[in-house]
């Protein structure tokens, strides 16, 4: 169909236009689209790209008028873009006419003056599509050092891609048609190029430090430019030129000069270069870290410390090595800049930030101090990958981070004589909003995206926000920006006082906006005084400082918690290894889309191949494979079922798993069941053993769990566990109940919070529902326990946010007592005849009508059940390579007892 007729088939009622947004996260681009789009009045819903089905799924049910894929890497289901319809809108970031994956990429490698960003209708051929929009910008900046990939894609071609968005939008409204890409015109100058590869990106180390380092930021953020350093292979990230040292144009190129501050400095044909981050290509520990963690410590430890260059600039200029804190002054305007790789801030760049924030707050030559933060980012807070990768543990390094940080905000509201601004140039996360909030004014441009929520990461935040966000914002405010994991656009921020001022639009020009803005300030000599005083006066007072100490420690108090938290442990593991979405997050949904299936066969998978990977490592060192031993007593053929289930699942991952059949009718039971495990007990080929449940009426169930070894129960139903289980002992070394751990297995693999939450757990079997309930508990949330046959059980339903159901009534809750947005999990399972004669199996929920109304749901069959399997094989896997290390460590100790025997002896 030509352009011109499909532009008229498209119509809608009004200005106001339903848009989906299909990204593959929720990143810079999709946030300030979906921002903007709904500020100007548009509903928006945001999909993420996670697979065709979700695509289809989310246009079916929000009814778009327009689809938008920003910088999507991903393909479209050509169902969707064969709907003239609904028009697909792909924002490709490329002039016209150009075509394919690494558009800027070749744009940075070829030094192409201009670039830009073109809407086109997604097509069978790829980026050729009608072009609804073209936008053009400068590849060119002030500072050479800041143009890398990641920020061109953050600040011009965003920018660039709103304003072709925007366009698109006002020509669908007003049904003008799209142009058909045509290579004679003068205008279209792009080409299909090929993808960027690796010896495309090829470092030329004879060349001038500038060059390579130029090479290195082309290719930063993603993927990075591979190279080796004294023989290990690295991608590498956050290049700087050295221009303030000389050296001896003999040194063979890539030595390691020395280091400073995380990043190592590399010889250069002319020069040198610094690199402040490395990934390895290989091994346990594939993100970027800072560069004396990724190589060889060993290798550390025969370098140099090279010396620290002058914290002060001129202004209008930047460092001229690399530098993560420096200060320039204009005026008496003291601009403090502390740019840190993607604002991320470790423990010891914030004790290095906070002493110069202490230096320049008792300088008196300064009458006004900004808070620059980086160029791209203010902050984002904690450095998750260095909490990861620092050997000290994520509980205490992240102790020490948010510490440290919270002595950078205490340093600068001890500055009490002078004016402190924070200035947003880029965008922040929660720790840098919260941060900025201790200064007296907070500026920014109109581009920028804040982030003033914790949550993502199951933290309840610190930086004394709960002092400082209310007394800007009122509590009601502060308690939404904190909960409802949204961001927010600069000039939002401005409209509730958590920003004061919004200085222009865009980073062109904004360091002299912001200049002029203090001047102002300084210049009302009224307001100034009146605003010192009273701050002198405020923040010299020891009731008022303990006060704000007072709300420290109560945040601290709860983020010690949320460091042991097993969800945070998760979360972080998660960031660190990019690991992808298995669904688009709630918040971001419309309330038009129906509930999340909570795909229990998708994430036992997921499990089973890190567990085959574990075990194949392990298998090298024991010589054995891992061996559970299910007992299976009489014909129940659910039973049977199940635990051919965990025979099959066992040998995918690689463990050999035994089943022993007992005869219902053997003589004496209960005591033959008993004779078997207490053998099982002593076989140290025996890594777990578990008894499938129920059995024969003539059996004491308690009696038979309890014998199990403690050491071998995998299932978790030994008495001590569920002990452990109910005062929060790990300890004890018993196993958390397998259906209890997948269920909260489930809930973090979809990223769904739990703390605060209101949780109604119906049913208390002491191996289900019981466990679940103290999981839960243990999780931060209020958990209510009901029986099917409580009075007030659909009252308590229609109050939870989190419904578990597990005492095997099919249908007993019905779907229109679920809670709008909640979460149900389903782990009820009972066989009903149908009409035809044949079982089916249903659960507790009547899953029908609940969808409707929940936001997260599980389905039966394929919820909870494959996690129960998942985590027996990871209780068992966990048991095993706890057997595994314990003979590791006592073969090494009798070792060195006989390396200490053979010398004694030799000495005698």
């Amino acid at each position: 169909m030509a352009a011109a007729t499909r532009a008229r088939a498209f119509s809608t009622n009004g200005d106001r236009l339903r848009l989906l947004l299909i990204s593959n996260s929720h990143n810079s681009m999709s946030q300030r689209a979906a921002l903007e789009l709904q500020k100007d009045g548009h509903e928006v819903a945001v999909e993420l790209a996670i697979n065709e089905a979700s695509f289809i799924q989310s246009k079916a049910q929000f009814k778009p008028h327009l689809i938008f894929a920003p910088f999507l890497t991903k393909r479209v289901p050509d169902v969707i873009w064969r709907d003239n319809n609904v028009p697909c809108l792909i924002v490709h970031p490329g002039i016209k006419g150009d075509r394919g994956a690494s558009s800027i990429d070749w744009a940075l490698s070829d030094k192409s003056p201009e670039w830009g960003v073109t809407v086109l209708q997604a097509a069978e051929e790829m980026d050729a599509g009608d072009i609804w929009s073209s936008k053009n910008f400068p590849l060119q900046r002030e500072h050479a050092e800041t143009l890398t990939k990641s920020s061109v894609y953050k600040n011009e071609a965003v920018s660039a891609a709103m304003s072709a968005i925007r366009e698109s939008i006002h020509k669908f409204q007003n049904k003008i048609p799209a142009e058909p890409l045509d290579y004679t015109k003068p205008d279209v100058k792009g080409t299909l190029r090929p993808n960027m590869k690796q010896a495309d990106r090829k470092v030329n180390w004879s060349a001038t430090a500038e060059e390579v380092a130029s090479t290195i930021r082309f290719s930063d953020g993603s993927p990075g430019v591979l190279d080796s350093i004294q023989g290990e292979e690295y991608y590498m990230f956050g290049a700087h030129a050295e221009n303030l040292q000389q050296f001896n144009e003999t040194i063979p190129v890539k030595t390691i000069l020395g280091y400073r501050h995380g990043a190592i400095l590399l010889k250069t044909g002319k020069g040198a270069v610094w690199i402040s981050h490395l990934k390895k290509k290989t091994g346990p520990v594939t993100y970027k870290v800072p560069a004396t963690l990724a190589i060889p410590q060993p290798l550390l430890r025969t370098l140099n410390r090279l010396p620290e260059p002058s914290l002060v600039v001129p202004y209008g200029t930047r460092p001229r090595t690399f530098q993560e804190i420096w200060v320039t002054e204009r005026n008496g305007v003291c601009y403090l800049h502390f740019e840190f790789y993607n604002g991320a801030m470790s423990t010891s760049q914030c004790r290095r930030l906070e002493a110069v924030v202490k230096e320049v707050g008792q300088n008196p030559r300064y009458k006004a101090i900004a808070l620059m933060g980086g160029y791209d980012y203010f902050s984002n807070g904690i450095h998750i990958n260095q909490v990861v990768r620092s050997g000290y543990g994520i509980e205490s390094e992240s102790w020490a981070n948010i510490n440290a940080i919270n002595d950078v905000v205490k340093a600068t509201f001890s500055i009490h004589d002078k004016y402190v601004v924070s200035a947003f140039q880029g965008n922040a996360g929660a720790g840098g909003v919260m941060a900025a909030l201790a200064a007296d004014d907070v500026v920014a441009h109109s581009d920028v995206v804040l982030n003033p929520h914790y949550k993502s990461m199951g933290l309840y935040g610190s930086e004394y926000w709960t002092y400082f966000l209310p007394r800007r914002v009122g509590k009601e405010t502060a308690r939404n920006l904190t909960e409802r994991l949204q961001p927010l656009l600069a000039t939002s921020a401005e409209s509730i006082g958590l920003v004061d001022r919004v200085l222009g639009q865009g980073q062109r020009g904004f360091q002299d906006r912001l200049h002029s803005f203090i001047e102002s300030t300084l210049n009302d000599k009224q307001k100034l005084n009146t605003l010192l005083k009273r701050k002198s006066e405020e923040r010299l007072s020891g009731q008022w400082l303990a006060n704000v100490e007072r709300h420290r420690g109560a945040e601290l108090s709860i983020m010690r918690d949320n460091f042991r938290d097993q969800a945070y442990h998760v979360a972080v593991q998660r960031f660190v290894n990019k690991s992808a979405a298995l669904c688009t997050p709630q918040h971001l949904k419309h309330s038009d889309m129906t509930a999340t299936v909570l795909d229990g066969n998708d994430v036992s998978k997921r499990v089973k191949v890190q567990l085959k990977s574990k075990i194949d490592s392990l298998v090298n060192r024991a010589g054995r494979k891992p061996k559970l031993v299910v007992m299976l007593v009489g014909n129940h053929e659910p039973s049977k079922l199940f635990t051919r289930r965990k025979q099959q699942a066992g040998t995918e991952v690689g463990i050999d798993v035994e089943l022993l059949t007992i005869d219902e009718s053997t003589p004496a039971l209960e005591q033959h069941i008993l004779n078997h495990i207490a053998r099982l007990n002593a076989d140290d080929s025996v890594d777990g053993l578990m008894v499938q449940l129920p059995l024969p009426g003539s059996v004491n169930s308690s009696t038979v769990l309890e014998t199990i070894s403690l050491a071998k129960d995998v299932d978790g139903l030994h008495p001590v566990s569920l002990f452990s289980m109910l005062h929060n002992k790990p300890e004890s070394n018993g196993f958390v109940p397998t259906v209890a751990r997948g269920v909260v297995e489930l809930l973090m693999a979809y990223d769904i919070k739990v703390p605060g939450k209101r949780a109604v757990v119906v049913g208390s079997s002491p191996y289900v529902g019981l466990p679940i309930s103290l999981s839960l508990s243990q999780m931060g949330a209020t958990v209510v326990v009901c029986q099917n046959q409580s009075v007030t059980l659909e009252e308590e339903v229609r109050r939870a946010d989190i419904l578990v159901s597990s005492v095997g009534i099919p249908h007993l809750i019905k779907g229109d007592w679920i809670k709008k947005g909640s979460v149900v999990i389903d782990v009820g399972v009972s066989m009903v005849m149908q009409d035809n004669g044949k079982f089916k199996v249903t659960g507790d929920v009547e899953y029908d009508s609940a969808v409707n109304r929940a936001s997260f749901i599980t389905p039966v069959p394929g919820g909870t059940g494959p996690m129960t399997v998942a985590m027996l094989l990871r209780n068992t896997t966990e048991n095993f390579e706890r057997r595994v290390l314990a003979k590791d460590r006592a073969s090494s100790s009798m070792s060195d007892l006989t390396s200490e025997l053979e010398a004694s002896a030799a000495a005698v």
